[in-house]
């Protein structure tokens, strides 16, 4: 990806021996967008800033006012550290602390055993891991009602485009916009989905 040419000062002060001293020219930050604004890509968002990014923007196709929600969601370890790096305790998106599961193993529509063991991380829901991570995305970083419908290039640059007719340029396209993903549509559209074989339900 071509990122924008480094900025140049008008003028660099030197020394008496002609080599410049003072502060450097700096490195434009790159344009990201971001396309999905669920748990992955607020996650990625965030991860961006924290790594210095300043200039980052989330596209979520649904208005601000569509209800979204989700089921359980089992964090392993790695996950929770992340949202430790984020800031985000685990009192904020756990209800319920303890970390024993029932597994029931089904075959040919049969229950075939039930086992009682220790899941290795904590269980949350899509409603509250989401709030907690859009809580601290920065004002103006998130844009609801933004649908992606086409990527382009123009100048060497990513250009995206959207339902109602607008286009914005990027330098880094991270699409993030889950199972019917538009990134996928466009750049791999023969790649398979393959189902991950489990099903949670939170008693």
């Amino acid at each position: 990806m071509t990122l924008p040419p480094l900025t140049r000062l008008a003028s660099t002060p030197t020394s008496s021996d002609g080599i410049p001293h003072g502060p450097l020219p700096r490195r434009p930050q790159p344009r990201i967008a971001v396309v999905g604004g669920s748990l992955t890509g607020c996650t990625a968002a965030l991860l961006l800033r924290q790594a210095g990014f300043d200039q980052v923007t989330v596209y979520e196709a649904a208005p601000h006012s569509a209800p979204r929600g989700g089921g359980l969601i089992g964090l392993e370890h790695p996950a929770l550290d992340t949202l430790d790096r984020l800031g985000i305790d685990q009192d904020e998106i756990v209800a319920h602390r303890s970390e024993t599961i029932w597994q029931v193993t089904v075959r040919a529509r049969q229950h075939t055993h039930t086992a009682r063991r220790t899941y290795p991380g904590r269980n949350t829901t899509w409603n509250l891991l989401h709030t907690a991570l859009t809580a601290r995305l920065p004002d103006g970083m998130l844009h609801t009602h933004r649908r992606v419908t086409g990527l382009t290039g123009r100048q060497g640059q990513p250009l995206l485009h959207f339902t109602d007719g607008t286009t914005r340029h990027a330098d880094l396209v991270l699409f993030a916009d889950g199972r019917t993903s538009t990134g996928r549509r466009l750049l791999d559209p023969d790649r398979p989905l393959r189902y991950a074989g489990y099903v949670a339900h939170r008693g």
